[in-house]
C-alpha cells in the first residue's frame, strides 16, 4: 500500500503538522511506503499523487480552516482527478492541530476535507482534530502512554490503525492532551511573555494595537 502524505502547514520546518506526519508513518511502520510532500513547496497536485492508494493530510487550524497552499492544493487535486474522470479508490485520512485546548475547534475543518473528498468522488476515512497540539513538540520525549499525552497518542494510534488495515470508518475523533484548562492558557500567556521579551518587547506590548497600549 502507498500514502501519500501531505504536511499542509506553511511553515518551511519544525511545524507540529510534520511532527503528526512524523509519528504516524512510524506506526505505521515499513511495511507501508509513505511518500512526503508540503503543499507550501509542492505547487500543485500531479498525476503521480492520484496513484497512491492513501491521502493523509496533517494542518494547523488557520481561522476555523485550513491554511491557504493546502486548500490551493487539494483544490488542484480535486481539478485534475475531475478532468481525467479518475475512478480513483483513494481514501482521505486527516489530522488537525489547533493551538485552543479543545480538540472539538477542528471539527469544522476536518468537515472541509471530508466535503474534499466527497466531492472528488474519493472515499473519506476518517479525520483526528487535536487540541492544545503545539505541546506535542514539547512533549517529545515523554512516553506516549503517559497520562498527559495519552489521550493524543492513541488518537495518532487510532488513525494509524484505520489507514493500515485500509479501513475508511468516515468518524471524526477529538482528543487533546490531558491538561486542566486553566493551566493550558497559564501555560500559553507565559510563552508568549517569553516570546516577546526574546524580541526586545515588555508584556503590555503585546495589547497594543494601531499604535494604542
Amino acid at each position: 500500500m502507498k500514502v501519500l502524505m501531505v504536511n499542509g502547514s506553511p511553515k518551511a520546518s519544525g511545524s507540529v503538522s510534520g511532527t503528526l506526519l512524523d509519528t504516524i508513518t512510524e506506526i505505521l511502520g515499513h511495511q507501508v511506503e509513505t511518500v512526503r510532500k508540503g503543499a507550501i513547496t509542492s505547487g500543485q497536485a500531479t498525476e503521480a499523487d492520484l496513484a497512491a492508494d492513501a491521502l493523509v493530510v496533517a494542518f494547523p487550524l488557520y481561522v476555523d480552516a485550513l491554511p491557504a497552499p493546502l486548500l490551493e492544493w487539494l483544490i488542484s487535486y480535486h481539478d485534475l482527478v475531475i478532468a481525467q474522470k479518475a475512478k480513483s479508490p483513494t481514501r482521505v485520512y486527516a489530522v488537525c492541530n489547533c493551538g485552543f485546548n479543545e480538540g472539538a475547534q477542528t471539527e469544522l475543518a476536518l468537515s472541509v476535507v471530508r466535503n474534499f473528498a466527497h466531492s472528488s468522488g474519493l472515499t473519506w476515512g476518517g479525520g483526528l482534530g487535536i487540541g492544545s497540539g503545539g505541546m506535542l513538540i514539547g512533549l517529545a520525549s515523554v512516553p506516549s502512554e503517559a497520562g498527559i499525552k495519552r489521550p493524543v497518542s492513541r488518537g495518532l494510534a487510532w488513525l494509524a490503525d484505520i489507514i493500515a488495515r485500509e479501513e475508511s470508518p468516515g468518524e471524526i475523533r477529538l482528543v487533546q492532551f490531558a491538561i486542566p484548562r486553566f493551566a493550558y492558557i497559564f501555560m500559553a500567556h507565559m510563552g508568549w511573555r517569553q516570546m516577546a521579551k526574546s524580541h526586545g518587547l515588555r508584556a503590555g506590548d503585546l495589547r497594543r494595537r494601531h499604535g494604542i497600549a
